[in-house]
């Protein structure tokens, strides 16, 4: 606890100095970490507004913007920023990643597959876009491709407790070998 005080502390010494937005991504950041998403929606869009912005730093705040925008189910606006997001770092899987996870829940299953599909490209060992991709295979009636995704996903990393719960789950079923 002590550590974190004084790492906040100095983060917020040096703040006022940071440029490039960082510093209202940093509250952006803050905030969401707080649960407080449509702050984090102006700090985020203030940082994006800022003269001389780098690419790198636009591209954290609308992403940053887009998963507070998706946190308040605005999925609209989350695929906007991710969309934006995208175009300065396309080679960024997470950004694909969250794409994916806002057009899923926004109910564009279709599309979602394909940003998972972009992801784990970038990303072979993207655990998580595996089973997230398995999911809305699930959810679209794909079984055996949803199945091979979660057992890609349990593949890549056992120790998640979603990951164990669906194949002891796909076990039981016996939709893959004991």
């Amino acid at each position: 606890m002590r550590v974190a005080i004084i790492t906040l502390t100095l983060l917020l010494w040096v703040q006022p100095v940071w440029g490039d937005g960082l510093s209202d991504i940093w509250s952006g950041i803050v905030a969401q970490q707080r649960g407080d998403h449509a702050e984090a929606i102006a700090a985020f869009t203030r940082a994006a507004d800022s003269d001389g912005i780098s690419t790198k730093n636009l591209a954290i705040a609308l992403s940053n913007r887009g998963k507070s925008y998706e946190a308040l189910h605005d999925y609209d606006r989350a695929v906007e920023d991710y969309t934006r997001s995208i175009a300065l770092q396309p080679e960024n899987p997470t950004i694909y990643y969250n794409r994916g996870n806002a057009r899923a829940q926004w109910g564009n299953l279709e599309q979602a597959i394909s940003d998972y599909d972009k992801a784990v490209e970038l990303k072979p060992d993207y655990a998580v876009a595996y089973f997230n991709r398995g999911y809305v295979y699930n959810r679209l009636g794909y079984l055996d491709k949803a199945v091979q995704d979660f057992v890609r996903a349990y593949d890549l990393d056992p120790s998640n407790p979603r990951h164990s719960a669906t194949m002891a789950g796909l076990r039981r079923r016996g939709l893959v070998p004991q």
